[in-house]
């Protein structure tokens, strides 16, 4: 979608050949100017104000009635008119909740947006298949799409856009990709993997050069529901997205859009280690000047902020967590429905001291996004539980979002969060499991080695235990044993398992064991 200023003034708002011209209250369709009726202009209105979250038929009625009280027909009259000016596939109907307007017809598209935010997108195109498969093309590329309008990172163009589109060649792809405004395609393919399944490939293509990024190969059985295969490539197409862009953002030089700050934060950060950390702070700040009032710019920020004073600041400071919570408590203000801004705000909140809070906003994004929970979401209730106590709750949701972006940026410290929870509930078996494969994932992440240096100190075993220790102490040389220590305090502050674990640290570095006990229990 494209906002722009009309010539000789007034604003208007371009979308799948769509111009809606939002001071006359009109719509151009095919060169043919269609006025909007004042109930139907409002409800779009609103529509596009809440940018893809699901509005309520209450909310609706209020915007176009002005608190009249009317029957629901009348609503789904207005709405139905909508959709004949816009395209059927644009607004949603929510069962039992209300409409939502596609991210397609709701978010501004690479290039095109507003100062503030360019999110990445994507548009999805027809798969190709064979006569015996036929019949899921249209389906599958409506509920991808469906499925990629609640992405926390990525948005998505209509599948009335790219339904007359066939596969295209290589060459076409740049072509394809710009006259779509976006800088992602996925394509696929669709065959019969015997009698009773189809066999689905999914292949995410860079607009700008046509080459593959990912491909994802599923088996989906007749009988099983399509939109739990639309869901699970949606999660992955979201998450290989976000990864590249991360990259890209980290070989394009300076930012030049809060989006690409937001991105380059997170890819700092994603470096588990303070000088990363830091880094992540100073490219949120930088994007909170660009985009003041931008709530995933200030969720950035104080997400990072939050991290950076759980894992590397020198005590407690009252001052970090006092700023993490603003720029939260604004991006929540700013942005209440956004899956990205309310999943990172609770994984912030947890990290601030603030873990029943965190639940809290981390169980109303899933609610909210049912078709396509956020993995970041299942990440902040395992952390938030671990944190409650809650130990099987945490490593159910641990599970969760390892098993839906098995292959996120996230996943490693998803499972150091794991480990914390088992190892709080004294399963150590499963503990030393977790935190080795966390290590396999990262390497170069030390907090697992630290954390089998307590667990070799708890089993007696000194020379193991220091040898993971120098290990963490060498992946990360900033932080000293003692500064390891208040990490784990922070960690697994009251729960009494912990507290023996310090303890065992007497054997390898008294002081380190009596700074952190003393505060593990505070």
């Amino acid at each position: 979608m494209r906002r722009r200023k009309r010539r000789g003034g007034g604003h208007e708002v371009e979308m799948d050949g769509v111009i809606l011209d939002l001071d006359r209250r009109q719509a151009v369709v095919d060169g043919r100017a269609v006025v909007l009726g004042v109930r139907v202009f409002e409800l779009f209105r609103l529509l596009l104000e809440q940018e893809g979250a699901v509005v309520s038929k209450d909310d609706l009625i209020a915007a176009a009635w002005g608190g009249l009280h009317v029957e629901e027909n009348n609503l789904q009259v207005q709405i139905g008119a909508l959709r004949r000016i816009l395209g059927k596939h644009a607004i949603i109907t929510v069962a039992g909740r209300g409409y939502q307007l596609t991210r397609g017809a709701a978010r501004f598209v690479a290039g095109v947006g507003p100062p503030d935010l360019q999110w990445p997108s994507v548009a999805v195109l027809p798969f190709v298949a064979d006569a015996a498969a036929e019949a899921l093309v249209g389906p599958l590329a409506q509920q991808l799409v469906d499925a990629l309008s609640q992405a926390a990172w990525t948005r998505v163009v209509s599948a009335m856009a790219t339904a007359a589109l066939g596969r295209p060649a290589m060459d076409d792809v740049p072509v394809i990709a710009k006259r779509l405004g976006v800088r992602y395609l996925l394509e696929g393919s669709i065959e019969r993997a015997g009698p009773d399944a189809s066999r689905i490939s999914a292949r995410l293509v860079a607009g700008e050069s046509g080459v593959v990024l990912w491909t994802g190969r599923h088996t989906h059985p007749d009988a099983a529901p399509l939109d739990r295969l639309t869901a699970n490539l949606a999660t992955q197409v979201d998450s290989q997205i976000f990864a590249v862009e991360m990259d890209r953002c980290l070989t394009r030089g300076p930012a030049t859009s809060a989006w690409e700050v937001v991105a380059s934060a997170n890819a700092a950060y994603r470096r588990a280690n303070a000088e990363g950390t830091w880094e992540g702070v100073a490219q949120a700040e930088r994007g909170l000047e660009q985009a003041p009032t931008s709530g995933p710019a200030h969720v950035t920020l104080g997400l990072a902020l939050a991290i950076y004073q759980f894992y590397f600041a020198q005590g407690d400071s009252a001052l970090m967590v006092s700023r993490a919570r603003h720029h939260i408590d604004r991006a929540l203000q700013l942005d209440p429905r956004n899956p990205f801004t309310m999943a990172n705000a609770a994984t912030g909140l947890c990290f601030a001291g603030e873990p029943d809070e965190g639940v809290y906003w981390a169980e109303r994004v899933l609610a909210l996004n049912t078709v396509m929970p956020p993995v970041q979401a299942f990440r902040a209730m395992g952390i938030g539980c671990a944190l409650l106590d809650r130990h099987d709750a945490s490593v159910a949701y641990a599970d969760k979002a390892i098993a839906a972006a098995p292959e996120a940026h996230i996943v490693h410290s998803t499972l150091a969060w794991k480990a914390n929870a088992l190892i709080r509930a004294r399963r150590w078996k499963d503990a030393r499991q977790t935190l080795d494969q966390a290590i396999a994932v990262k390497p170069d992440f030390y907090w697992p080695s630290f954390a089998k240096a307590l667990l070799r100190a708890r089993d007696g075993d000194a020379a193991g235990a220091a040898n993971h220790l120098a290990r963490a102490c060498e992946m990360a040389p900033e932080l000293s044993p003692d500064d390891l220590a208040m990490q784990w305090a922070r960690a697994f502050r009251g729960n009494t398992v912990a507290a023996e674990m310090i303890s065992a640290l007497a054997d390898i570095r008294p002081n380190a064991a009596d700074h952190a006990g003393d505060r593990l229990l505070d």
